[in-house]
């Protein structure tokens, strides 16, 4: 898995920018050469975050309260997956095209890769805020 070969911080901002790009090859899925990369990228990769969301969570967050705050990573995953189709429906009935939607579901992944690429890892930031004397007397 690429997650142990690197971070799961960089493993899943490259899942997500790929799931992004993959989006926005539906744009154009007129054209038949379209769908060969769309399946490389979006099909493959579609899963991804299931396995890397876990380990990015513990890399980020540590071990201590993992249950908890994987269980609030959780609802927020759920809550996209409720609303994300009905939305997607609603803008569909208001403009007929799935453009507006298909727009900001990739605007979330970007926004999602930016999050995972930006978070710190659980021991870089307890050293940052941790005094150096008391680092040293520990």
């Amino acid at each position: 898995m690429v997650a142990d070969r690197v971070t799961a911080r960089l493993a899943a901002t490259w899942t997500l920018l790929l799931n992004a790009f993959g989006l926005l090859l539906l744009f154009g899925v007129e054209h038949a050469w379209v769908i060969v990369p769309l399946l490389a990228t979006f099909g493959f990769l579609q899963a991804a975050p299931l396995i890397l969301f876990p380990l990015l969570t513990a890399e980020s967050m540590g071990l201590k309260r993992y249950g908890s705050i994987f269980g609030i990573v959780s609802c927020a995953n759920t809550i996209g997956a409720v609303f994300g189709p009905p939305v997607a429906g609603s803008i569909f009935d208001a403009t007929h095209s799935y453009v507006v939607a298909f727009t900001l579901f990739v605007a979330s992944y970007f926004a999602a890769a930016i999050a995972s690429y930006i978070s710190r890892p659980y021991e870089a930031e307890v050293a940052r805020i941790t005094p150096a004397a008391s680092r040293a007397s520990a």
